[in-house]
């Protein structure tokens, strides 16, 4: 499976991610986040989405740390790239 792609089954967790994102209600997205880093590790788009959570948190550590393992990952992810010179900026 490609990285950052979600088995089929999988694919309504990343709804429910989204959702709570979008509703900005993060501390119920942080568990769904790191359940699919839990069965998928390299998914790109995870680690990114849960370091800008961590970001607005103020885990600032996590923050730089995960979208840059996604821009480890998958150099030509847009998602991390763009996300990542923005936490690498935080104090």
């Amino acid at each position: 499976m490609p990285t950052g792609m979600l088995a089929a089954d999988q694919r309504p967790a990343r709804v429910t991610i989204n959702e709570q994102l979008e509703a900005g209600r993060y501390a119920e997205a942080i568990p769904l986040l790191e359940t699919t880093l839990q069965l998928q590790p390299d998914d790109v788009r995870s680690l990114t989405q849960l370091g800008m959570v961590k970001s607005d948190l103020g885990e600032l550590e996590e923050a730089r740390r995960l979208p840059g393992r996604a821009v480890e990952l998958d150099p030509t992810s847009v998602e991390a790239i763009c996300c990542t010179p923005w936490l690498c900026s935080l104090p």
